[in-house]
């Protein structure tokens, strides 16, 4: 089955008030290159999302735009990750007095670092890829229409090919004969005021 590397799909579902709408696009690539954009509160669930696109797609340049409600944003519980937090603060504090560095700790660059905050993930990064699902099948779906009509234009202008090809093999005897009468014309119009041997 031909699909088409130039697609687009799209789904979207409510989870507890919080409305996700996910979107795909494709464009022809000769490897696959999967871009996502998705509210900075939700990046833990991109490599997720990237690792679902490239079990259903092998090529092409991939963009996914996640959005989500603002409404649902709101009621997001975020929650500190406190082994990991301590974790940080630790190895910070050991920093400073390995080197003698100043400055203190705050509470800013602390919840910058990876796993420090965390919002309701499991559950969130579930929901996302479940929208993801649907609009992969989606994305899919026109892929596969779309491929299905390069399919049908391409064996369309191979049988117009084949036609053209038969044709010039059945006239092949008589153009052979039409260009040597031409030639021979021309020849005598050429020589006519010479004696050559036939």
């Amino acid at each position: 089955m031909i699909k088409s590397m130039t697609g687009y799909g799209r789904a979207e579902e409510n989870f507890n008030g919080c409305t996700i709408t996910v979107e795909l696009r494709s464009v022809n690539n000769r490897y696959l290159d999967c871009n996502v954009r998705i509210p900075r509160l939700y990046l833990f669930a991109e490599d997720a999302i990237k690792t679902r696109v490239q079990g259903t797609i092998s090529r092409g340049k991939v963009d996914v735009f996640v959005t989500m409600d603002s409404a649902g944003a709101e009621k997001v519980q975020v929650s500190v990750n406190k082994p990991v937090a301590d974790g940080y603060y630790a190895a910070l504090k050991q920093l400073s007095k390995d080197y003698g560095l100043s400055g203190e700790i705050s509470v800013s660059l602390l919840s910058r670092f990876p796993e420090v905050l965390l919002a309701e993930k499991a559950e969130m990064a579930g929901d996302v890829c479940s929208v993801l699902d649907r609009a992969l099948a989606d994305f899919d779906q026109m892929r596969t229409r779309e491929g299905e009509r390069l399919r049908e234009d391409i064996l369309s202008r191979a049988a117009a090919i084949e036609e053209k090809v038969t044709l010039v093999e059945q006239r092949s005897p008589q153009t052979v004969a039409e260009y040597r009468a031409k030639l021979e014309t021309r020849m005598n119009e050429v020589l006519s005021n010479t004696q050559i041997d036939p």
